[in-house]
């Protein structure tokens, strides 16, 4: 019997931030935590509704720690048969080295979020969350970005200069009004780096791409039973902004950069990349379909792919967006 149900009542889809012992969920209590070392505290509940959750229940799914070297990922160990609140030992405890950190990657499609953390030895620290926290996880990639200590780590590999084009080089000059009043997918993409840039001005925008129709690649029998299906359910690359500051680079665009049909599509995602991190850019053409470029960034053994249009300043932007081998 839970004698305290604070936590019960203040239950609900928002991620919270911890600011005192009391503020902990129970389930992690016995985690050695100090506070005062810690840089951001974040509770993640579980995605269940308020008739659901009941105070002998566990309600948070992730307690996210952030200290001046380490990431600390507590989860929930989920089981078929709901077990009493607060046991000792039941959940796992992940940890990540900031400077081993290579990559960030948020996700949102509505209310279904998706976090997706990857460092240099290919792993991948993954966790879900309601779209409506996203403002919270944000603050969270904030200092993910600033590195260990909560400053830059390392200096930054220059980007090789590339000819800036339309809309502009930076966030006063990419308006709302420099896109195609036809293809408002492209207006999201672009009001959601606004919104970063309104706080890191020195985040310029580099290149970007709106909505593409791609068609097959194959011929012959082949390609026309490819071709059969695009009349009325096309493939479209899906828009997308480059932009990059001192030390990282920032892809913004849709969670999936393929999409059939003609459906609206109303996710985003956010990648972020720190330079110092790159040791190869590999692009080849899609092998599905024409005026598509698959490019791969590789950061050790991590992998992050990106799909743009052949030829674009976004491709070439990558291309040379750190020093590798042209193999």
């Amino acid at each position: 019997m839970v004698s305290d149900n604070r936590e019960h009542d203040a239950f609900g889809p928002w991620v919270d931030e911890v600011h005192t012992p009391q503020d902990v969920p129970r389930l992690y209590r016995d985690h050695p935590l100090n506070l005062d070392d810690t840089r951001l505290v974040l509770k993640v509940p579980r995605n269940i509704t308020r008739r659901e959750a009941t105070a002998e229940t566990d309600l948070y799914e992730h307690l996210l720690v952030v200290q001046a070297e380490l990431l600390t990922v507590l989860s929930r160990h989920q089981s078929a048969h709901e077990t009493p609140t607060g046991r000792p030992g039941g959940y796992r405890t992940r940890q990540v080295a900031l400077h081993d950190i290579v990559a960030v990657r948020d996700e949102v499609d509505l209310l279904d979020g998706h976090l997706h953390v990857h460092t240099r030895d290919g792993g991948v620290l993954s966790l879900s969350y309601n779209g409506s926290a996203r403002e919270r996880v944000q603050r969270l990639i904030d200092e993910l970005r600033t590195g260990p200590h909560g400053h830059h780590a390392g200096a930054p590999r220059p980007i090789a200069s590339a000819q800036r084009t339309a809309p502009g080089a930076g966030a006063e000059e990419l308006t709302i009004a420099a896109l195609s009043p036809d293809d408002v997918a492209d207006v999201a993409v672009v009001a959601d780096y606004l919104q970063v840039a309104r706080q890191r001005p020195d985040l310029i925008a580099l290149a970007w791409h709106g909505r593409q129709v791609l068609r097959p690649r194959l011929t012959g029998l082949v390609g026309a039973l490819h071709h059969l299906p695009h009349p009325r359910s096309p493939v479209t690359l899906q828009a997308a902004l480059l932009a990059r500051d001192g030390t990282h680079l920032e892809v913004f665009g849709r969670r999936e950069r393929l999409v059939r049909g003609q459906r609206p599509v109303h996710s985003s995602s956010r990648l972020l990349l720190p330079l110092r991190t790159l040791d190869r850019v590999r692009a080849r053409p899609n092998p599905r379909y024409r005026r598509a470029t698959d490019v791969t960034l590789q950061a050790g053994d991590a992998h992050l792919h990106l799909t743009v249009p052949t030829g674009s300043l976004a491709e070439r932007l990558l291309r040379v967006s750190a020093t590798w081998p042209s193999s």
